[in-house]
């Protein structure tokens, strides 16, 4: 949002404004992803969207359900003809079209909802829910500039794709 401050959607207390310096003192570590092109007008835009969802509860079936909706769309495009787990999984998606959660909103959810007022999601994005934050990273959505903290040397979770941490590679072995 700039000026130091930040739209967050958490468990606890839904969709607020909050100060990135109260955000640092939650989380020990907090990243900085830009999309790169944006104007000034289609940042308002942004920032306008987003304001919009101030006050929303946070959407936690709906949070819940994305494994099994991203699941349920990756088996949807890799296998011909739909299989009865497919069918099956698919009735989340139709979950979420018939019955959305009203006045609520999960963080990554919230993401692709403000930015395809500018053009950066299509509507079936939008309506998929199916995006985690991971994938706003590993997707190149964003372009990531760094993280932020009030610690010297942070602890990294070591399953975070962003983490400057030293990662073991395992090998399988095989005869054949």
């Amino acid at each position: 949002m700039g000026e130091g401050c930040s739209i967050d959607a958490s468990k606890r207390t839904g969709v607020e404004q909050v100060r990135v310096a109260s955000l640092l003192e939650k989380y020990e570590v907090c990243y900085v992803m830009r999309w790169e092109g944006t104007s000034d007008e289609d940042l308002d835009k942004v920032v306008t969207c987003a304001e919009g969802y101030l006050g929303f509860r946070y959407a936690k079936l709906d949070a819940l359900l994305l494994p099994i909706r991203r699941y349920a769309l990756k088996r949807h495009f890799s296998v011909r003809g739909q299989s009865y787990i497919t069918k099956s999984l698919n009735l989340s998606f139709r979950i979420r079209k018939f019955l959305p959660s009203m006045n609520a909103i999960y963080c990554s959810q919230m993401v692709v909802e403000v930015y395809s007022k500018i053009g950066l999601f299509g509507k079936i994005n939008v309506d998929q829910g199916a995006f985690s934050p991971n994938d706003l990273i590993s997707q190149n959505c964003f372009t990531y500039m760094g993280y932020i903290s009030n610690k010297t040397s942070p602890n990294f979770h070591s399953h975070d794709i962003l983490a400057p941490i030293l990662r073991y590679q395992t090998r399988r072995w095989s005869i054949f």
